[in-house]
């Protein structure tokens, strides 16, 4: 049998005994230790990734909301019709809707104004156009320019003791016409009928809406026309889909339809004013139908329709 190995101690040269099998403890293997050492440094490495995330996530919350990162003030220029409280008030209240977040919508970054003016256009129908810009001058605010609607000329309801309401060149319906003057506006017109629905203000009719839709340009161009032809137009009425009538200061009224040529219908009434069936009688006709291009119908008082 081979001989248990003995213990020399190098100080004094004595021998040591070998320790007995009992006394002898197992070692961990090393590798169990680096495994705690490199679990626990994962550990730390992750609650303090954690921590800074919050903190960071925190920073820029409150940070957003700061006032030099935010909207503070609303002007607003180019208001008469609409009172610009009332424009200030609405662009205030569509940055409180936004500023609710995690995020704050009236932050600079954040909240894009350049949708501001088509809804501002769409709620408020006496302004035609409107533009939306960042003012630095005194801090962050938004500067609001508006371009309202001129009143052209009046559209009134059907009904007896009816409302009106003014409208402009393009035939937009945009406020009411109590307190206004027929004779202060430009045209002196009076409309009526049926209105087009447009996207500008349904949730308030008629303001809004379109006398005629796409034909009132040309009903507006035959009215100018009507006016060299030596007759004074009133206005016109709508009747259909299709066709309107036009009341002449003269005492009778014109049948005519869309899509018509204005200066072709206008030389035609000429012409017919100028026959011999109907010289110095315009006293006494009730209508002109100029629906049917070259063939003109008229009618007088009291008697049947002749072409």
């Amino acid at each position: 049998m081979p001989s248990k190995p003995r213990l020399v101690d190098l100080r004094g040269g004595r021998k040591i005994p070998p320790p007995s099998s009992g006394d002898i403890r197992p070692r961990e293997p090393r590798r169990s230790t680096l495994k705690e050492r490199k679990r626990r440094t994962r550990a730390v490495i992750t609650a303090a990734v954690c921590v800074c995330t919050l903190l960071t996530t925190y920073a820029v919350h409150a940070a957003s909301y700061l006032p030099r990162f935010t909207y503070q003030h609303v002007s607003v220029s180019g208001a008469h019709l609409v009172a610009p409280t009332q424009i200030e008030a609405f662009v205030e209240d569509k940055l409180g809707e936004s500023s609710r977040g995690f995020i704050s919508g009236r932050n600079i970054f954040v909240f894009k104004y350049s949708t501001l003016p088509n809804v501002i256009v769409a709620n408020f129908p006496a302004v035609r156009s409107a533009s939306v810009s960042r003012d630095t001058s005194m801090g962050n605010g938004l500067i609001v320019t508006l371009q309202e609607r001129t009143p052209y000329a009046e559209w009134c309801e059907e009904s007896i003791g009816a409302n009106c309401y003014l409208l402009d060149d393009q035939g937009v319906v945009f406020a009411p016409a109590s307190g206004v003057a027929t004779s202060s506006l430009p045209s002196q017109y009076i409309f009526s009928g049926i209105l087009s629905t447009t996207t500008l203000s349904v949730s308030t009719p008629p303001y809004g809406e379109i006398f005629a839709g796409t034909h009132f340009s040309g009903i507006s161009d035959l009215l100018k026309r009507l006016h060299s032809a030596g007759v004074t137009p009133l206005g016109a009425e709508l009747q259909d889909d299709t066709d309107f009538f036009i009341p002449l200061a003269e005492g009778f009224y014109l049948k005519a339809s869309y899509g018509e040529d204005p200066d072709t219908l206008a030389k035609n009434l000429t012409l017919i004013l100028n026959a011999d069936a109907l010289k110095g009688k315009t006293p006494q006709l009730e209508y002109i139908d100029l629906r049917f291009g070259n063939r003109v119908y008229y009618k007088f008082k009291g008697q049947p329709q002749s072409q």
